[in-house]
């Protein structure tokens, strides 16, 4: 498997899904077959300009972003989308925004994954980005609490005293059971 339409297969990947749409679906937009989108996001399977169009229009995505992610001009439309973002940000949020940055810089490296955790709700183009960045896991705070309850006794000694839970039991009338 050629390592660049690896890359380019993982580019389509990540737009499709923050897209919101499955490969039956954007394949049946390009007029191909789902294991043909399959393949071309796994990067073994070669594309025409004319299917890399419908894809590039299906996903409203640029060709320079799935061919060429890292060109001069990619980076610069990237920098650019950063810049705007700080715009409105106080200097605090501007200083936390960085040390995210280069927090997930350190750490997002080849085979590395990462984790968000919230303890409310992701916004919507949150659960987006996370949906399209498959090295990325989200979760929130229903589901860690799902998840502490769960596992609380296979916690070790020392997470059980920062978290102590009592086991309390509520008797339910007959008729809710």
């Amino acid at each position: 498997m050629d390592r660049y339409l690896k890359e380019v297969g993982d580019r389509i990947r990540q737009a499709r899904l923050k897209k919101g749409i499955n490969q039956a679906q954007l394949a049946e937009i390009i007029d191909k077959t789902p294991p043909y989108v399959s393949n071309i996001e796994m990067g073994k399977q070669n594309m025409s300009i004319i299917v890399l169009f419908k894809i590039v229009k299906a996903l409203d995505v640029s060709a320079d972003w799935i061919l060429a992610h890292d060109t001069p001009e990619t980076v610069a439309i990237t920098l650019d989308s950063v810049t705007k973002e700080l715009e409105d940000c106080t200097p605090e949020e501007r200083q936390a925004i960085i040390q995210m940055i280069q927090s997930l810089k350190g750490a997002m490296r080849e085979g590395d994954y990462g984790l968000f955790v919230t303890l409310s709700n992701y916004t919507k183009n949150a659960q987006k980005y996370l949906d399209s960045t498959p090295i990325i896991r989200g979760i929130n705070g229903t589901e860690l609490v799902d998840l502490i309850l769960k596992y609380y006794e296979d916690l070790s000694e020392k997470y059980r005293k920062m978290i102590p839970l009592k086991m309390v039991y509520i008797p339910v009338p007959k008729e809710e059971l």
